[in-house]
Protein backbone atom coordinates (compact mmCIF):
# COMPACT_ATOMS: atom_id res chain seq x y z
CA UNK A 1 0.00 0.00 0.00
CA UNK A 2 3.04 2.37 0.85
CA UNK A 3 4.55 1.67 -2.38
CA UNK A 4 1.29 2.49 -4.15
CA UNK A 5 0.97 5.85 -2.32
CA UNK A 6 4.36 6.72 -3.46
CA UNK A 7 3.89 5.21 -7.22
CA UNK A 8 0.89 7.74 -7.59
CA UNK A 9 1.05 10.36 -5.66
CA UNK A 10 -2.18 10.31 -3.69
CA UNK A 11 -3.55 8.94 -0.34
CA UNK A 12 -4.94 5.42 0.64
CA UNK A 13 -7.69 4.22 3.43
CA UNK A 14 -8.08 1.45 4.32
CA UNK A 15 -10.51 0.06 6.60
CA UNK A 16 -10.46 -3.69 6.03
CA UNK A 17 -6.97 -4.83 4.43
CA UNK A 18 -8.33 -8.47 3.97
CA UNK A 19 -10.82 -7.28 0.93
CA UNK A 20 -7.45 -6.84 -0.92
CA UNK A 21 -7.52 -10.82 -1.03
CA UNK A 22 -4.30 -11.23 0.44
CA UNK A 23 -3.59 -11.81 3.82
CA UNK A 24 -2.93 -8.51 5.72
CA UNK A 25 0.48 -8.24 7.85
CA UNK A 26 0.23 -9.15 11.54
CA UNK A 27 -1.98 -7.20 13.40
CA UNK A 28 -2.79 -4.67 10.81
CA UNK A 29 -6.41 -4.56 9.55
CA UNK A 30 -6.76 -1.15 8.57
CA UNK A 31 -4.13 1.70 7.17
CA UNK A 32 -3.99 5.22 6.39
CA UNK A 33 -1.10 6.56 4.40
CA UNK A 34 -0.63 9.82 3.36
CA UNK A 35 2.40 10.96 0.61
CA UNK A 36 4.88 13.53 2.11
CA UNK A 37 5.28 15.59 -0.81
CA UNK A 38 7.69 18.56 -1.67
CA UNK A 39 6.55 20.88 -5.07
CA UNK A 40 6.41 17.40 -7.45
CA UNK A 41 8.16 15.31 -5.80
CA UNK A 42 7.33 12.59 -3.01
CA UNK A 43 9.82 12.81 0.11
CA UNK A 44 8.30 9.99 2.24
CA UNK A 45 4.71 8.61 3.20
CA UNK A 46 3.29 9.39 6.79
CA UNK A 47 1.51 6.04 7.56
CA UNK A 48 -0.86 4.69 10.24
CA UNK A 49 -1.92 1.46 11.33
CA UNK A 50 -4.45 0.22 13.17
CA UNK A 51 -5.26 -4.01 14.45
CA UNK A 52 -9.00 -3.27 14.38
CA UNK A 53 -11.33 -2.52 11.47
CA UNK A 54 -12.89 1.08 10.40
CA UNK A 55 -10.22 2.13 12.74
CA UNK A 56 -9.95 5.33 10.34
CA UNK A 57 -12.45 8.56 8.70
CA UNK A 58 -11.89 10.40 6.07
CA UNK A 59 -11.74 13.54 8.94
CA UNK A 60 -8.72 11.43 9.70
CA UNK A 61 -7.54 11.72 6.66
CA UNK A 62 -7.76 15.38 6.32
CA UNK A 63 -6.13 15.93 9.43
CA UNK A 64 -3.12 13.92 8.21
CA UNK A 65 -3.12 15.59 4.67
CA UNK A 66 -2.48 18.72 6.90
CA UNK A 67 0.20 17.60 9.28
CA UNK A 68 2.05 15.96 5.91
CA UNK A 69 2.73 19.62 4.85
CA UNK A 70 4.39 20.79 7.75
CA UNK A 71 6.27 17.61 8.06
CA UNK A 72 7.31 17.34 4.78
CA UNK A 73 8.67 20.96 5.43
CA UNK A 74 10.43 20.19 8.39
CA UNK A 75 12.07 17.09 6.89
CA UNK A 76 13.25 19.16 4.10
CA UNK A 77 14.74 21.65 5.89
CA UNK A 78 16.36 19.62 8.44
CA UNK A 79 18.00 18.51 4.87
CA UNK A 80 18.72 21.80 3.69
CA UNK A 81 20.31 22.68 7.23
CA UNK A 82 22.71 19.57 7.05
CA UNK A 83 23.78 20.78 3.33
CA UNK A 84 24.22 23.97 4.27
CA UNK A 85 26.51 22.73 7.19
CA UNK A 86 28.47 20.43 4.72
CA UNK A 87 28.94 23.41 2.34
CA UNK A 88 29.96 25.81 4.86
CA UNK A 89 32.24 23.38 6.38
CA UNK A 90 33.71 22.75 2.83
CA UNK A 91 34.23 27.10 2.36
CA UNK A 92 35.99 27.29 5.79
CA UNK A 93 38.12 24.72 4.58
CA UNK A 94 38.61 26.28 1.17
CA UNK A 95 39.79 29.24 3.32
CA UNK A 96 41.72 28.04 5.28
CA UNK A 97 43.67 26.43 2.11
CA UNK A 98 43.51 29.54 0.36
CA UNK A 99 45.36 32.00 3.56
CA UNK A 100 48.20 29.26 3.50
CA UNK A 101 48.43 28.90 -0.02
CA UNK A 102 49.16 32.70 0.22
CA UNK A 103 51.07 32.93 2.79
CA UNK A 104 53.18 30.29 1.19
CA UNK A 105 53.54 32.10 -2.22
CA UNK A 106 53.83 35.28 -0.58
CA UNK A 107 57.10 33.79 0.92
CA UNK A 108 58.21 31.98 -1.79
CA UNK A 109 58.22 35.09 -3.75
CA UNK A 110 59.97 37.57 -1.84
CA UNK A 111 63.13 35.36 -1.60
CA UNK A 112 63.81 35.47 -4.67
CA UNK A 113 62.76 39.60 -4.90
CA UNK A 114 65.03 40.17 -1.81
CA UNK A 115 68.06 38.95 -4.35
CA UNK A 116 66.81 41.13 -7.31
CA UNK A 117 66.52 44.13 -5.66
CA UNK A 118 69.48 43.72 -3.52
CA UNK A 119 72.00 43.22 -6.65
CA UNK A 120 70.62 45.78 -8.29
CA UNK A 121 70.69 48.21 -5.37
CA UNK A 122 74.46 46.58 -5.22
CA UNK A 123 75.24 47.67 -9.16
CA UNK A 124 73.55 50.76 -8.89
CA UNK A 125 76.01 51.71 -5.90
CA UNK A 126 78.53 51.20 -8.13
CA UNK A 127 79.96 48.79 -6.01
CA UNK A 128 80.79 46.30 -8.81
CA UNK A 129 81.97 49.41 -10.92
CA UNK A 130 80.57 52.17 -12.79
CA UNK A 131 77.74 52.04 -15.03
CA UNK A 132 76.31 54.29 -17.65
CA UNK A 133 73.46 56.63 -17.51
CA UNK A 134 70.91 54.34 -19.32
CA UNK A 135 71.93 51.39 -17.32
CA UNK A 136 71.66 53.21 -14.49
CA UNK A 137 68.40 54.18 -15.61
CA UNK A 138 66.58 50.94 -16.70
CA UNK A 139 68.27 49.38 -13.28
CA UNK A 140 66.73 51.91 -11.66
CA UNK A 141 63.10 50.24 -13.13
CA UNK A 142 64.27 47.29 -11.75
CA UNK A 143 64.43 48.37 -8.31
CA UNK A 144 61.43 50.23 -7.73
CA UNK A 145 58.79 47.74 -9.78
CA UNK A 146 60.93 45.36 -7.35
CA UNK A 147 59.96 46.84 -4.15
CA UNK A 148 56.68 48.18 -5.63
CA UNK A 149 55.83 44.38 -6.29
CA UNK A 150 57.49 43.22 -2.37
CA UNK A 151 55.05 45.72 -1.14
CA UNK A 152 52.42 44.50 -2.58
CA UNK A 153 52.97 40.53 -1.37
CA UNK A 154 54.05 42.17 1.73
CA UNK A 155 49.98 43.30 2.03
CA UNK A 156 48.82 39.90 0.59
CA UNK A 157 50.76 38.36 3.62
CA UNK A 158 49.71 40.65 6.01
CA UNK A 159 46.06 40.25 5.11
CA UNK A 160 46.06 36.52 4.80
CA UNK A 161 47.68 36.66 8.50
CA UNK A 162 44.19 38.57 9.63
CA UNK A 163 42.42 36.27 8.24
CA UNK A 164 44.18 32.77 9.73
CA UNK A 165 43.82 34.74 12.86
CA UNK A 166 47.74 34.63 13.22
CA UNK A 167 48.75 38.45 12.96
CA UNK A 168 50.38 39.04 16.70
CA UNK A 169 51.07 42.75 17.61
CA UNK A 170 53.24 43.92 20.25
CA UNK A 171 52.05 46.38 22.69
CA UNK A 172 54.10 49.06 23.78
CA UNK A 173 53.86 52.53 24.92
CA UNK A 174 54.23 54.91 21.59
CA UNK A 175 54.60 58.62 20.89
CA UNK A 176 52.95 59.58 18.09
CA UNK A 177 54.45 63.12 17.64
CA UNK A 178 57.75 61.15 17.40
CA UNK A 179 56.54 58.40 14.86
CA UNK A 180 54.91 61.03 12.60
CA UNK A 181 58.24 62.45 12.05
CA UNK A 182 58.89 59.84 10.11
CA UNK A 183 56.25 58.90 9.09
CA UNK A 184 55.59 62.68 6.75
CA UNK A 185 59.07 61.61 5.91
CA UNK A 186 57.78 58.74 3.68
CA UNK A 187 54.39 60.25 2.68
CA UNK A 188 56.35 63.45 1.25
CA UNK A 189 57.22 60.72 -1.58
CA UNK A 190 53.67 59.95 -1.90
CA UNK A 191 52.69 63.25 -3.62
CA UNK A 192 51.45 62.86 -6.85
CA UNK A 193 52.79 66.74 -7.76
CA UNK A 194 53.82 69.83 -6.26
CA UNK A 195 50.32 70.68 -6.54
CA UNK A 196 49.50 68.91 -3.63
CA UNK A 197 50.32 70.20 -0.51
CA UNK A 198 50.78 67.80 3.09
CA UNK A 199 49.98 69.47 6.03
CA UNK A 200 50.09 67.91 9.90
CA UNK A 201 48.52 69.55 12.67
CA UNK A 202 50.10 67.19 15.64
CA UNK A 203 48.75 68.24 18.99
CA UNK A 204 52.33 68.76 21.02
CA UNK A 205 51.25 67.44 24.33
CA UNK A 206 49.56 64.24 22.89
CA UNK A 207 49.82 61.54 25.43
CA UNK A 208 51.19 58.22 24.67
CA UNK A 209 49.15 55.69 22.98
CA UNK A 210 49.45 51.77 23.48
CA UNK A 211 49.98 50.43 19.97
CA UNK A 212 52.03 48.21 17.95
CA UNK A 213 54.80 50.87 16.84
CA UNK A 214 55.18 48.85 13.07
CA UNK A 215 51.71 48.42 12.82
CA UNK A 216 50.98 52.34 13.99
CA UNK A 217 53.09 53.06 10.88
CA UNK A 218 51.42 50.66 8.75
CA UNK A 219 48.17 52.73 9.40
CA UNK A 220 48.85 56.05 8.86
CA UNK A 221 51.14 55.35 5.68
CA UNK A 222 48.39 53.36 4.23
CA UNK A 223 45.61 55.98 5.43
CA UNK A 224 48.46 58.90 3.93
CA UNK A 225 49.12 56.46 0.83
CA UNK A 226 45.35 56.07 -0.12
CA UNK A 227 44.80 59.96 0.11
CA UNK A 228 47.55 60.54 -2.05
CA UNK A 229 46.57 58.29 -4.75
CA UNK A 230 43.06 60.21 -5.21
CA UNK A 231 44.54 63.89 -4.95
CA UNK A 232 45.87 65.66 -8.11
CA UNK A 233 45.84 68.81 -6.45
CA UNK A 234 44.96 70.98 -2.97
CA UNK A 235 46.09 69.40 0.42
CA UNK A 236 46.01 66.19 2.47
CA UNK A 237 45.94 67.01 5.99
CA UNK A 238 46.87 64.85 9.00
CA UNK A 239 45.30 65.90 12.25
CA UNK A 240 46.21 64.49 15.29
CA UNK A 241 44.74 65.01 18.81
CA UNK A 242 43.35 63.97 22.25
CA UNK A 243 39.46 63.84 21.95
CA UNK A 244 39.06 62.93 26.04
CA UNK A 245 40.35 61.09 28.79
CA UNK A 246 40.35 58.16 26.91
CA UNK A 247 40.97 58.21 23.45
CA UNK A 248 43.42 60.05 20.81
CA UNK A 249 41.48 61.00 17.10
CA UNK A 250 43.70 61.18 14.05
CA UNK A 251 42.12 62.37 10.77
CA UNK A 252 43.44 61.83 7.32
CA UNK A 253 41.80 64.61 4.93
CA UNK A 254 41.89 65.09 1.44
CA UNK A 255 40.60 67.33 -1.24
CA UNK A 256 40.14 64.24 -3.91
CA UNK A 257 36.89 63.09 -6.07
CA UNK A 258 35.50 62.16 -3.16
CA UNK A 259 33.48 58.69 -2.55
CA UNK A 260 29.82 57.99 -2.85
CA UNK A 261 28.00 57.23 0.29
CA UNK A 262 27.03 54.04 -1.60
CA UNK A 263 30.34 52.97 -1.67
CA UNK A 264 31.51 53.31 2.08
CA UNK A 265 30.89 49.81 2.69
CA UNK A 266 33.25 48.66 -0.03
CA UNK A 267 36.34 50.21 1.00
CA UNK A 268 37.10 47.89 4.15
CA UNK A 269 36.72 44.84 1.98
CA UNK A 270 39.75 43.12 0.70
CA UNK A 271 40.67 43.51 -3.19
CA UNK A 272 37.86 46.03 -3.44
CA UNK A 273 37.78 49.18 -5.77
CA UNK A 274 35.14 51.36 -5.95
CA UNK A 275 36.11 52.03 -9.44
CA UNK A 276 36.73 48.77 -11.00
CA UNK A 277 36.53 49.68 -14.43
CA UNK A 278 38.75 48.90 -16.87
CA UNK A 279 39.93 52.58 -17.31
CA UNK A 280 40.15 53.23 -14.04
CA UNK A 281 43.10 55.70 -13.58
CA UNK A 282 44.32 54.70 -9.82
CA UNK A 283 45.71 51.18 -9.11
CA UNK A 284 46.46 49.11 -6.51
CA UNK A 285 45.03 46.01 -4.90
CA UNK A 286 42.40 47.62 -2.58
CA UNK A 287 44.07 46.11 0.12
CA UNK A 288 45.62 48.97 2.25
CA UNK A 289 42.33 50.28 3.88
CA UNK A 290 41.29 46.71 4.53
CA UNK A 291 44.33 46.20 6.40
CA UNK A 292 43.81 49.54 7.84
CA UNK A 293 40.61 48.55 9.33
CA UNK A 294 41.85 45.20 10.51
CA UNK A 295 44.65 46.54 12.23
CA UNK A 296 42.69 49.79 14.14
CA UNK A 297 40.34 47.02 15.16
CA UNK A 298 42.83 44.72 16.92
CA UNK A 299 44.48 48.16 18.71
CA UNK A 300 40.75 48.24 20.31
CA UNK A 301 40.23 50.93 18.20
CA UNK A 302 37.50 52.69 15.76
CA UNK A 303 37.31 53.74 12.02
CA UNK A 304 35.29 55.16 10.06
CA UNK A 305 34.49 58.03 7.07
CA UNK A 306 33.08 61.36 5.83
CA UNK A 307 33.01 62.26 2.48
CA UNK A 308 30.88 63.56 -0.45
CA UNK A 309 31.44 62.61 -4.13
CA UNK A 310 33.52 65.26 -5.74
CA UNK A 311 34.37 67.11 -2.41
CA UNK A 312 37.15 64.86 -0.72
CA UNK A 313 37.26 62.44 2.12
CA UNK A 314 38.35 62.23 5.68
CA UNK A 315 39.34 59.23 7.70
CA UNK A 316 39.02 58.94 11.48
CA UNK A 317 40.76 56.93 13.31
CA UNK A 318 40.10 56.90 17.33
CA UNK A 319 42.50 54.56 19.71
CA UNK A 320 42.68 54.28 23.44
CA UNK A 321 45.60 56.41 25.60
CA UNK A 322 48.20 54.34 27.70
CA UNK A 323 47.03 53.46 30.88
CA UNK A 324 49.43 51.06 32.07
CA UNK A 325 52.37 51.99 34.76
CA UNK A 326 54.79 49.53 33.81
CA UNK A 327 54.40 47.74 30.08
CA UNK A 328 55.47 44.35 29.09
CA UNK A 329 58.28 45.72 26.88
CA UNK A 330 59.71 48.30 29.59
CA UNK A 331 59.18 44.76 31.73
CA UNK A 332 61.80 42.73 29.12
CA UNK A 333 63.80 45.34 28.29
CA UNK A 334 64.42 45.96 32.35
CA UNK A 335 64.65 42.52 32.98
CA UNK A 336 67.33 42.26 29.97
CA UNK A 337 69.41 45.20 31.31
CA UNK A 338 69.35 43.31 34.92
CA UNK A 339 70.55 40.50 33.73
CA UNK A 340 73.55 41.81 31.48
CA UNK A 341 74.53 43.40 34.72
CA UNK A 342 74.45 40.22 36.65
CA UNK A 343 76.49 37.97 33.51
CA UNK A 344 79.12 40.85 33.74
CA UNK A 345 80.06 40.06 37.23
CA UNK A 346 80.17 36.51 35.86
CA UNK A 347 82.25 37.05 32.87
CA UNK A 348 83.97 40.42 32.10
CA UNK A 349 83.38 42.10 28.68
CA UNK A 350 85.91 40.85 26.35
CA UNK A 351 88.81 42.56 25.15
CA UNK A 352 88.62 44.06 21.19
CA UNK A 353 89.12 40.97 19.23
CA UNK A 354 92.36 41.09 17.56
CA UNK A 355 91.04 39.26 13.65
CA UNK A 356 86.74 40.54 14.11
CA UNK A 357 84.79 38.27 12.31
CA UNK A 358 80.97 38.82 10.96
CA UNK A 359 79.02 35.33 10.98
CA UNK A 360 76.72 35.85 7.99
CA UNK A 361 73.51 33.32 8.27
CA UNK A 362 70.59 32.68 5.99
CA UNK A 363 69.37 29.57 3.76
CA UNK A 364 69.31 31.12 0.65
CA UNK A 365 72.83 31.01 -0.91
CA UNK A 366 71.86 34.20 -3.01
CA UNK A 367 71.74 36.54 0.47
CA UNK A 368 74.86 35.38 1.81
CA UNK A 369 76.30 35.83 -1.68
CA UNK A 370 74.79 39.63 -1.28
CA UNK A 371 75.67 39.68 2.12
CA UNK A 372 79.37 39.17 1.46
CA UNK A 373 79.47 41.74 -1.88
CA UNK A 374 78.15 44.45 0.61
CA UNK A 375 81.12 43.55 2.98
CA UNK A 376 84.32 42.49 1.21
CA UNK A 377 85.74 46.02 1.54
CA UNK A 378 85.57 45.77 4.97
CA UNK A 379 88.56 44.40 7.76
CA UNK A 380 85.92 41.52 9.10
CA UNK A 381 86.68 37.98 8.13
CA UNK A 382 83.06 36.66 6.93
CA UNK A 383 82.01 33.45 8.35
CA UNK A 384 78.89 32.50 6.56
CA UNK A 385 76.21 29.56 7.27
CA UNK A 386 72.67 28.30 6.12
CA UNK A 387 71.16 26.99 9.32
CA UNK A 388 71.11 28.49 12.79
CA UNK A 389 72.75 25.50 15.00
CA UNK A 390 76.08 25.27 12.91
CA UNK A 391 76.46 28.91 13.04
CA UNK A 392 76.45 29.14 17.04
CA UNK A 393 78.99 25.91 16.76
CA UNK A 394 81.06 28.19 15.33
CA UNK A 395 80.31 31.20 17.50
CA UNK A 396 81.05 29.26 20.73
CA UNK A 397 84.53 28.06 19.56
CA UNK A 398 85.51 31.65 18.96
CA UNK A 399 83.80 33.89 21.54
CA UNK A 400 86.53 36.55 21.54
CA UNK A 401 86.60 37.17 17.86
CA UNK A 402 82.66 37.72 16.92
CA UNK A 403 82.19 41.49 16.19
CA UNK A 404 78.18 40.70 14.50
CA UNK A 405 75.94 38.17 13.98
CA UNK A 406 73.80 38.91 11.23
CA UNK A 407 70.69 36.28 11.17
CA UNK A 408 67.41 35.80 9.17
CA UNK A 409 64.69 35.90 11.33
CA UNK A 410 62.78 32.52 9.60
CA UNK A 411 65.73 30.13 9.38
CA UNK A 412 64.43 26.33 8.67
CA UNK A 413 66.30 24.80 12.64
CA UNK A 414 65.26 28.08 14.56
CA UNK A 415 64.04 32.21 14.30
CA UNK A 416 66.58 35.05 14.18
CA UNK A 417 64.78 35.49 18.17
CA UNK A 418 65.60 31.96 19.16
CA UNK A 419 69.27 32.90 18.06
CA UNK A 420 69.08 36.11 19.60
CA UNK A 421 68.37 34.16 23.01
CA UNK A 422 70.95 31.85 23.03
CA UNK A 423 73.52 34.08 22.53
CA UNK A 424 72.17 36.72 25.70
CA UNK A 425 72.15 33.06 28.17
CA UNK A 426 75.75 32.38 27.09
CA UNK A 427 77.56 34.18 29.31
CA UNK A 428 80.80 34.12 26.56
CA UNK A 429 78.04 35.33 23.87
CA UNK A 430 76.09 38.07 26.00
CA UNK A 431 77.91 40.94 24.67
CA UNK A 432 78.21 40.13 20.67
CA UNK A 433 75.73 42.25 18.41
CA UNK A 434 73.55 40.72 16.64
CA UNK A 435 71.01 41.85 13.08
CA UNK A 436 68.00 40.32 12.77
CA UNK A 437 66.96 40.59 9.25
CA UNK A 438 63.20 40.33 8.64
CA UNK A 439 60.76 40.44 5.70
CA UNK A 440 58.33 42.62 8.11
CA UNK A 441 58.26 45.88 8.44
CA UNK A 442 60.47 46.95 11.31
CA UNK A 443 60.27 50.85 11.53
CA UNK A 444 59.43 51.65 15.24
CA UNK A 445 60.10 48.07 16.86
CA UNK A 446 61.11 48.33 20.54
CA UNK A 447 64.64 46.79 20.94
CA UNK A 448 65.70 45.23 24.09
CA UNK A 449 69.30 46.44 24.63
CA UNK A 450 71.78 48.42 22.28
CA UNK A 451 73.41 45.45 21.13
CA UNK A 452 70.09 43.77 19.34
CA UNK A 453 69.65 45.53 15.35
CA UNK A 454 66.61 44.74 13.39
CA UNK A 455 67.04 45.03 9.70
CA UNK A 456 64.04 44.87 7.34
CA UNK A 457 64.83 42.73 3.85
CA UNK A 458 65.72 43.48 0.97
CA UNK A 459 68.71 44.21 3.27
CA UNK A 460 70.93 46.99 1.35
CA UNK A 461 74.94 48.13 1.81
CA UNK A 462 74.03 51.20 3.94
CA UNK A 463 71.91 48.99 6.25
CA UNK A 464 74.99 47.08 7.62
CA UNK A 465 77.34 50.06 7.61
CA UNK A 466 74.88 51.51 9.92
CA UNK A 467 74.92 48.94 12.40
CA UNK A 468 78.21 48.93 12.78
CA UNK A 469 78.57 52.49 12.84
CA UNK A 470 76.08 52.00 15.78
CA UNK A 471 78.24 49.82 17.62
CA UNK A 472 81.55 51.87 17.77
CA UNK A 473 79.84 54.65 19.22
CA UNK A 474 78.51 52.07 21.55
CA UNK A 475 82.28 50.65 21.86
Amino acid sequence: MVGKVIQYNTPLLMNDLRELGEEPPADTLSQLAVPLVLGQRVIGVLNVESNRTDAFTERDLRLLQTLSVSLAATIESGRLFNEIQSANEQLRELDKMKTQFLANMSHELRTPLNSIIGFSRLILKGIDGPINPMQEEDLSSIYNSGQHLLNLINDILDLAKMDAGKMALVFDKVDLNQLCQSVLGTAKGLLKSEAVQLVWQIQPDLPQIEADPVRMRQILLNLLSNAAKFTDQGSITLHIAQSDDAYIQIAVRDTGIGIAEQDFPRLFQAFEQVDSSDSRKVGGTGLGLPIVHELVLMHGGQIWLESQLGRGATFYVRLPIYQKEIGVNDMMASGTAEKEKANSFIAPAPPPPQRPAIVLIDDEEGMLTLYQRYLNTQPFELLCFTTGEQALTAVRQRPQDIALVVVDDELPDMSGWDMWQALREDTQLHRVPIALCTLHNSSGATLPDNRTFILTKPIIADDLLAVMGALEEVG
